[in-house]
């Protein structure tokens, strides 16, 4: 349903430091959810479609507390006292696969005073690849090539759950969700040289098990509304890999085994005052995070058994971190809205094991947003904030890659990058179907993550230096009545360029991992009177780079095609059968080696071109 409100763009949140800044775009009936683990996404399919009484839009950044500062929100208002269902199940297949399935449930019901929702998922899903290799020389000598097969398996089950009562002002909510995920790449790759011929099979097993509870309290005191938050997440994270390569008759083996366990906990209390033409904030937010860290890695030839050695393999870091904030929100007339807030936040990461550091952190986060309805179709938005990004304890440790012959140093001395950021947003509204929305955007980015030599002497992450981003972003809704009845296309683009100062070349060039452009089109048809819907899904070439000590790879992916048709016919039932990846996904990865680092010689490049079966499934979906 919020994906297809008209001009509005879903924010599921983003992944940055605690509560602070993720809440995303949309509101479940007028709060935030007490969750992290599956997030916004996972609680908007927990709630059946006849459980929404109406959906809200609020186009103004005035006001404080939950997703607040946001150009729009939307609020989903649920029918209380409900006792409804829905489930779905898919089976899909991938080129000559065998079928796969998926199931999904979701159930409300009043349990005495609360009104709660459940959700349970199980997933089978294999994706098969094949790619063509190309090694050459500097010279551009042909060396090798190899061909190669992959199957990607990933089977997940989950249940979730929220359960949410009000009594008078005071309104509770508690949040949990159960789950295990396997994700299980297997490859075949066959070398082929002049002189001999190399086959590697590589069997990766990562099994990754979470249990996360939430809750929100909301009361009145006073003339105050005070707001309690808090989640407590564990994760439980292993990794089995087994590497096996024969050159013509000999043979080499790896065994690498790495087991991560997680904890975070987070709490958040605000008191919020309301006043005719304003409303302010102050609160507190608290957290914990722990993570151990944990590396095997052992090599075989010739019968012949080696403990390989890589820097802080093993590592447990603890992370406190305390934050303060305060925030204002003034509305000046009918049409303007104007946001202040200032927050401050201490931070102390701890390493220790294999390789050990200590270093506290200082944070001041200011924020400021103006928002003006200009007509009563367009609105406008200028906004100003810093971000500080979590930073994934996984590179903490040592890494490695079979796949792509990598290994990775764990960094001790890692601290958070951030960047503030300035966007002008302008949203114009022609009718309920037309609506243009255009961002424009900088960030100004401060120990950025990027690939550089460790004081270990390994390559691994650290924090290099500052960057800049300009970029924008256009969303496009356009009612395509006049060729297609209740047809709408929609239109997502966004470009970015960046620039960083290279330690190594000593030139300018982008972060790494940026992603530009990126396009994605939909065509809708809606034929009512049928029951009928079908459509199309367009994604555009994209260009991703990253940039290591010693290698520059690029990656280009090609356009492609999604299509669907739907058919409502059966009373309340769905069945959707749908074609993904018409254009089979197709990428080219361009990987070039320097010696002794990029800022020497081109000594090797490789090309792989890699292709996807296209998928086909077929969805049934009903309420109950």
């Amino acid at each position: 349903m919020v994906n297809r409100l008209p001009g509005f763009k879903v924010d599921l949140g983003k992944s940055v430091r605690g509560f602070s800044g993720g809440a995303g775009n949309i509101l479940i009936d007028g709060a935030r959810l007490s969750a992290k683990s599956g997030g916004l996404k996972e609680a908007l399919l927990r709630i059946p479609a006849q459980q929404v009484a109406y959906i809200e839009i609020n186009r103004s950044a005035s006001g404080v507390g939950d997703a607040s500062g946001k150009a729009m929100v939307a609020n989903i208002v649920r029918v209380p006292q409900l006792q409804a269902g829905q489930y779905s199940i898919t089976l899909s297949k991938a080129g000559q696969d065998v079928l796969f399935p998926e199931a999904q449930i979701s159930y409300v019901t009043q349990l005495g005073q609360w009104q709660s929702n459940f959700k349970g998922d199980i997933k089978f899903k294999d994706i098969p690849s094949q790619s063509e290799y190309e090694l050459t020389s500097q010279a551009g000598r042909h060396l090798n090539n190899a061909t190669e097969v992959k199957k990607e398996s990933l089977n997940e089950i989950f249940i979730s759950g929220d359960a949410s009562r009000q009594q008078q002002d005071e309104q509770q909510q508690f949040t949990f969700r159960v789950g295990k995920s396997q994700y299980r790449p297997q490859l075949q790759r066959t070398t082929t040289t002049l002189n001999s011929i190399e086959v590697l099979h590589n069997d990766r097993d990562s099994v990754y098990h979470t249990a996360e509870a939430g809750f929100n309290w909301s009361l009145p005191v006073a003339n105050w509304r005070l707001k309690h938050l808090g989640i407590v997440n564990f994760t439980h994270w292993t990794v089995d890999r087994q590497t096996e390569a024969f050159i013509d008759t000999m043979p080499r083996y790896e065994n690498y085994d790495f087991q991560r366990n997680k904890w975070e906990s987070i709490y958040r209390g605000t008191a919020q005052k309301k006043h005719t033409k304003s409303s302010q904030e102050l609160g507190v937010e608290l957290t914990y995070n722990y993570a151990n860290n944990n590396t095997r890695y052992l090599k075989t030839q010739n019968n012949v058994q080696q403990v390989v050695q890589l820097p802080a393999a093993n590592v447990e870091i603890k992370e406190q971190r305390a934050e303060v904030f305060y925030n204002h929100a003034w509305q000046l007339d009918s049409t303007t809205g104007f946001n202040a807030g200032i927050a401050l936040e201490h931070s102390s990461i701890e390493v220790k094991g294999d390789a050990s550091n200590q270093d506290d952190y200082l944070f001041i986060k200011p924020s400021l947003a103006y928002s003006h309805q200009l007509t009563p179709q367009w609105q406008g938005q200028v906004q100003f904030n810093r971000v500080v990004n979590q930073l994934s304890f996984k590179l903490f440790a040592a890494q490695s890659n079979a796949e792509a012959n990598r290994q990775q140093a764990g960094n001790p001395a890692l601290k958070p990058d951030s960047y503030y950021r300035l966007s002008v947003d302008s949203n114009y509204q022609l009718s309920d179907k037309n609506v243009i929305k255009m961002t424009l955007f900088g960030q100004w980015h401060q120990d950025g993550l990027e690939y550089q030599i460790l004081p270990s002497g390994a390559e691994g992450i650290a924090n290099g230096g500052n960057a800049r981003v300009m970029g924008i972003n256009l969303d496009v809704s356009l009612g395509l009545d006049f060729v297609l009845p209740n047809g709408v296309m929609d239109i997502e683009f966004t470009t970015q360029k960046s620039s960083y100062s290279d330690p190594i070349t000593l030139t300018d060039r982008a972060i790494n991992q940026q992603q530009r452009p990126t396009l994605k089109a939909q065509i809708r048809q809606d034929i009512i009177a049928h029951d009928f819907s079908w459509g199309v899904n367009y994604i555009g070439k994209n260009t991703r780079k990253n940039y290591y000590v010693s290698e520059y790879v690029e990656l280009k992916e090609q356009e492609d095609f999604d299509a669907f048709i739907e058919y409502k016919g059966f009373g309340s039932s769905v069945i959707t059968f749908t074609v993904s990846q018409l254009n089979r996904a197709q990428s080219m990865q361009y990987r070039h080696f320097y010696s002794p680092n990029r800022s020497g010689v081109l000594s090797q490049s490789e090309l792989r071109d890699k292709r996807h079966e296209r998928v086909v499934s077929l969805n049934y979906a009903t309420t109950f």
